[in-house]
């Protein structure tokens, strides 16, 4: 059954568009199709030989969700915007019969009104003069007497004299702001005014004690003005008193009233009209008649009232025929309201056959309205349902093997397989992983998982549909499909795949079905490799295509266990021999690799395995070029000795005694002495022409060539030093090496550094075999890891620095600024996609992971938190307040603004760095001018530092007692000679030091001596004893300043925590409580959420903050305060 059986007769071709290009709805139970309307469709795309790896034929039978509910709810809304029409005209005609009667009973009241009024007009007499002589006249002041409850307060104004009527007593209009009454002369009587004589009828009590007479004498005053709330301010006798108006009598003697005139007689006037007359024109205003114009006699002269009669301003002059008596206007408002009313009985019973024809349109068109609800509703929950379980797609180009008379050609070296494959548009369907916020990063991807793939010629006939459809929005349509092909897509008991097909994806499938349509771009052998690991999203292999890159045969994906050279055979340990398997795996595949296994778990022994493998199968040649820091020189000496003995040939390219290689280039003989050096060019000047700006060039000689012993060897050992030296002139020849590995690669992490370049440059004249040796692969940002990958596999992570960074490096630097525990999904997505493509080539084992555990001892990690001395807090403000006095100076303005910002900075942090250590490092550029020389203690006083204490302290207590050894790290020079000085004194040892200046044999000698020597118990270090070195008979190690950078500390602290340790190492950290060094910590604890491909980062970082965040970091207090 579709979803929408019932109201076919709605859809229509709006659903498929007009040429029929759609398809029929899956939906039987068994999950066979009803029939698809695409098949004809299908008839002009080529066959494609892999169609049925493609699934062909999986999309026909589906239906376009979005498409059938965009059509319900279109016939929906014009179902109801044609109901709107309706109730709109049933409401319209409903208003206009109620107008009508409204009308016709106005119209009828009317009729009623007129005829009394008429009857009235008609029996009233004439007008008159008005009788009797009143006491009030049009202007007078006057106010109700206070006979009734309900008498109305206040003053009022005569407005006029009511003409009296037999049997009625003379009355007046009178006003009161806008509210006029009627009163006759007995309810009015004339109010207390200003000046008017008044006797007091009793006298309140408040004020009988301060009058100068009795208080029940009578006596007469004057009111002087009236106050509010009833009161007056009376004058009796000179005195001023403040009376209620209830306490007067009236005035007293009883003032005069003037008595209005009488009126003239009447007049008999123009066209019959008499003086005082009613009249109305013909707007219906009334007046009363008061004369004739004395201009024009032919004028009556009208005024408002008989009131208004002789007042300049209200008259108004009309023609005689202008003007009606009241009953002759009220006749006429009669007549015309008669005529009204037969016209709205007529208009009646128009609209009342209107209405009803509107009404049953109505109630037709909403009978109507549950099944196009019904149907809309249902394609709407249809969407939501798909929506609920969507999968994506996208096309890609599908891989395949090419076939010969049926069978796959399948290539013998992966290198290859770019030219044994065909590539096809296809449509890939996969279901996206989802996470949320509370589920674990670490352990849930968020790459979607291995696609499965259509043929493009399925979607033919909904991608023309889609593409036909114009002005939608961007959200593309909800396709859901029922193909047998899409098994492993369908999630639950629902038997459909639900896809979002946008228009650009449509109409891309449409062209690219076109006749002559482009064939996809051949693609490289590392595209191949990336889509095989699941991070080329628009490639896709086939299943063969896929077994091949994961079969152990190839290696690249899953190494292929090949037996370990006798001579290291019982000594690898298993996590080795895994890492052993890979490096020749990757080796035999001609790729370079990374091997970042944690300090100490045998990286050169693993190194040295690959190599023995390499010699025993004929593999190795040519020399392998080895390049190691000095420092290491001697271990890889001894680790080669010890492992390899005389089956690997090792020649040390160090020092004066240097031996070359066959093919190497010659060295230069030096020029004698007694020998004149060769004119240099000089520009003369910038005046002269170009051909006599420099003096003549000598003709260019013979150079003289050193002869040189050649020796034959399978590992060629030099330092990076030498290697920077000679890369250009000497090993930089084609074809001289078989292969290149580097020891802490981490050498060649910046780009633009010439140690980097020479590698890179000459890696592409060596063998294919390149391997880097590096704990700490990245450093301080992303683009270490990058630099290494162009050493190994150039150009395999990105196109150029610019598209790795924008890819990876960006996204995972943004999210290491983020504050907030929700993740952050575009740098987890890009953190999967890289550790996608470089597991192949990059290995590494952490010491914590469970099979390499048992083979380490414990590590225990302590922290102590020292106190700043009085003295160390005097200096820590002072260089502080040197630094804002120094930052005030600065120009914002100028173009070095940023870069003297920075400098200052860092100033400042060297100098609060050499103050936590000891007052006496502090450099003397550095030193507040305001302290005293004087005042700094000396190098010897270890109570002037709470570390230096902190750190005699544990020497006294914990180390020595034990007969323990310890490795103590700065990384300043001066503090390694105050630490040298101090222990020296105290504990009468000589510790050892190991500095840069130190020479490879010293090197080798101290820690020899270190090693074996009982006597040798304290070894200071700066950075350059972190890497390479082995210390395991240190049982302690003492971080006395941090370098901030986690990556660096673990390196030196794996010198003694390493394989061949069998003992507990603990490790100490000196942090100065209050200052900038506890801060600092707690911010790179922050930073450590990154995956261990970004260790870290440098205290680069320092430069950007902003001046607060500046002075809240480097402040003198507690992180709390």
């Amino acid at each position: 059954m579709s979803f929408f059986d019932e109201e076919d007769a709605f859809f229509g071709e709006e659903v498929f568009g007009s040429e029929g290009e759609g398809f029929e709805i899956f939906g039987s139970d068994d999950g066979e199709s009803s029939g698809s309307a695409l098949e004809d469709d299908q008839e002009d795309v080529p066959m494609d030989p892999n169609s049925k790896s493609l699934g062909s034929g999986s999309l026909k039978a589906g239906s376009d969700l979005t498409a059938k509910r965009d059509a319900a709810v279109k016939a929906l809304r014009s179902h109801q915007n044609k109901m709107e029409q309706a109730r709109q005209q049933r409401d319209h005609s409903h208003l206009k019969l109620t107008d009508a009667q409204r009308r016709k009973l106005s119209a009828e009241a009317s009729i009623t009104e007129a005829d009394r009024s008429a009857e009235a007009a008609k029996l009233a007499p004439r007008a008159s003069a008005v009788p009797g002589e009143g006491r009030f006249r049009a202007g007078n002041v006057v106010r109700y007497k206070p006979q009734h409850w309900h008498t109305p307060p206040g003053l009022w104004t005569v407005d006029s004299v009511c003409p009296p009527r037999p049997g009625f007593k003379l009355s007046y209009i009178v006003r009161q702001g806008e509210m006029a009454m009627q009163a006759v002369e007995d309810q009015l009587e004339r109010p207390l005014l200003p000046g008017d004589t008044v006797k007091v009828a009793k006298w309140p009590w408040n004020v009988q004690n301060t009058l100068p007479f009795s208080p029940a004498a009578q006596v007469q005053g004057t009111l002087y003005d009236a106050l509010p709330n009833g009161y007056w301010q009376v004058e009796f006798r000179g005195s001023f008193y403040k009376l209620p108006d209830n306490c007067l009598q009236t005035p007293w003697p009883k003032p005069d009233v003037v008595l209005t005139p009488a009126p003239a007689a009447l007049e008999s006037l123009v066209g019959g009209f008499h003086r005082l007359d009613k009249v109305r024109d013909q707007n219906g205003l009334a007046g009363v008649v008061a004369g004739t114009s004395e201009e024009n006699p032919d004028l009556l002269k009208v005024a408002a009232s008989d009131a208004y009669i002789n007042t300049m301003g209200v008259e108004r002059f009309y023609q005689a025929d202008q003007l009606l008596t009241e009953e002759a206007y009220w006749r006429k408002r009669a007549a015309s309201s008669r005529e009204v009313v037969d016209k709205s009985r007529e208009d009646e019973t128009h609209l009342q056959k209107e209405l009803d024809k509107h009404t049953a349109r109505y109630n037709e068109l909403e009978a109507g309205l549950e099944a196009l609800s019904k149907a809309s509703t249902s394609a709407a929950k249809a969407v939501k349902r798909a929506q609920k379980n969507l999968v994506s797609i996208r096309m890609v180009t599908a891989v395949f093997f090419k076939t010969v008379k049926g069978k796959d050609q399948v290539p013998q070296v992966w290198r290859d397989v770019s030219k044994y494959v065909d590539l096809h548009w296809a449509l890939a369907l996969s279901r996206p992983a989802k996470l949320s916020p509370t589920e674990d990063l670490e352990t849930n991807s968020l790459l979607p998982g291995r696609p499965t793939l259509v043929a493009l010629g399925d979607a033919k006939g909904f991608a023309k549909s889609i593409a036909a459809k114009r002005g939608e929005s961007s959200s593309g349509h909800i396709i859901s499909v029922n193909g047998k092909a899409l098994e492993a897509l369908r999630k639950g008991r629902n038997k459909a795949v639900n896809f979002v097909m946008k228009r650009k994806l449509a109409k891309s499938i449409v062209k690219k079905l076109k006749p002559g349509a482009a064939a996809p771009a051949e693609v490289h052998s590392f595209a191949l490799l990336k889509a095989a690991l699941g991070a080329e999203e628009n490639i896709v292999l086939s299943d063969k295509v896929q077994a091949f890159f994961d079969s152990p045969e190839i290696g690249i994906i899953r190494a292929k266990e090949v037996p370990p050279p006798d001579c290291v055979a019982n000594s690898l340990r298993p996590y080795q021999l895994t890492g052993y398997h890979w490096l020749v795996n990757n080796a035999r595949n001609g790729l370079g690799c990374i091997l970042a296994d944690d300090m100490g778990l045998g990286k050169t022994l693993q190194a040295i395995s690959l190599m023995l493998y390499l010699k025993s199968n004929g593999l190795l040649t040519k020399p392998m070029l080895v390049v190691v820091p000095t420092g290491l020189l001697g271990t890889w000496q001894r680790e080669l000795k010890q492992w390899a003995g005389d089956t690997l040939k090792v020649n040390l390219y160090f020092g004066k005694e240097r031996k070359a290689v066959a093919g190497m280039g010659e060295v230069e003989k030096k020029r004698p002495k007694d020998e004149p050096p060769a004119p240099k060019r000089r520009k003369l000047s910038q005046k002269q022409p170009a051909p006599s700006a420099y003096l003549p060039v000598p003709e260019k000689q013979t150079r003289v060539k050193k002869s040189e012993e050649h020796v034959e060897t399978d590992v060629f050992l030099t330092s990076y030093g030498v290697f920077r030296s000679d890369a250009a002139r000497r090993l930089s020849q084609k074809d001289i090496f078989g292969g290149m590995i580097l020891d802490e690669a981490q050498q060649i992490k910046n780009y633009d550094t010439k140690i980097s370049q020479e590698v890179k440059r000459v890696a592409e004249l060596v063998g294919p075999v390149r391997v880097s040796l590096s704990g700490t692969p990245v450093e301080n940002k992303m683009a270490d890891l990058h630099s290494q990958f162009e050493f190994i596999l150039p150009g395999y992570l990105a196109a150029s620095r610019a598209d790795f960074q924008k890819s990876y490096e960006r996204p995972l630097q943004m999210a290491s600024k983020r504050r907030s525990a929700l993740p952050n999904y575009a740098a987890v997505t890009a953190k999967e996609k890289l550790q996608q493509i470089i597991r192949p080539f990059m290995l590494r084992r952490k010491k914590t992971d469970p099979d390499i555990v048992p083979d380490l001892p414990d590590k225990v990690e302590m922290s102590h938190e020292v106190e700043l001395t009085a003295f160390q807090r005097k200096l820590y403000k002072a260089v502080q307040e040197a630094y804002e006095r120094d930052r005030a100076q600065l120009d914002r303005s100028a173009a070095s603004y940023k870069l003297a910002r920075s400098g200052a900075i860092f100033k400042m942090l060297q100098g609060l760095r050499e103050i936590c250590n000891h007052p006496s490092c502090l450099d003397q550029k550095r030193r507040p001018s305001d302290v005293a020389a004087a005042d700094y203690p000396a190098a010897e006083k270890e109570k002037a530092s709470g570390k230096s204490e902190k750190l005699h302290q544990l020497l006294e207590e914990t180390i020595f007692p034990n007969n323990e050894k310890v490795l103590i790290f700065c990384t300043s020079l001066s503090a390694i000679d105050v630490l040298s000085k101090q222990i020296q004194r105290r504990f009468n040892t000589q510790p050892l030091v190991l500095q840069g200046d130190v020479s490879q044999k010293q090197r080798d000698a101290l820690v020899q001596k270190f090693q074996t020597d009982d006597r040798c118990t304290v070894l200071l270090s700066s950075g350059v004893g972190g890497t390479g070195l082995t210390l395991t008979a240190a049982t302690h190690v003492v971080h006395y300043d941090r370098c901030y950078n986690p990556a660096k500390e673990a390196q030196c602290t794996d010198r003694a925590h390493r394989i061949g340790q069998h003992r507990t190492v603990t490790v100490h950290t000196l942090t100065s409580q209050d200052s900038f060094e506890a801060r600092l910590d707690e911010i790179m604890q922050r930073k450590r959420h990154l995956s261990d491909i970004t260790s870290s980062s440098s205290e680069n970082w320092i430069a950007d903050y902003d001046d607060d965040e500046v002075r809240e970091l480097f402040r003198l207090g507690s992180s709390r305060e």
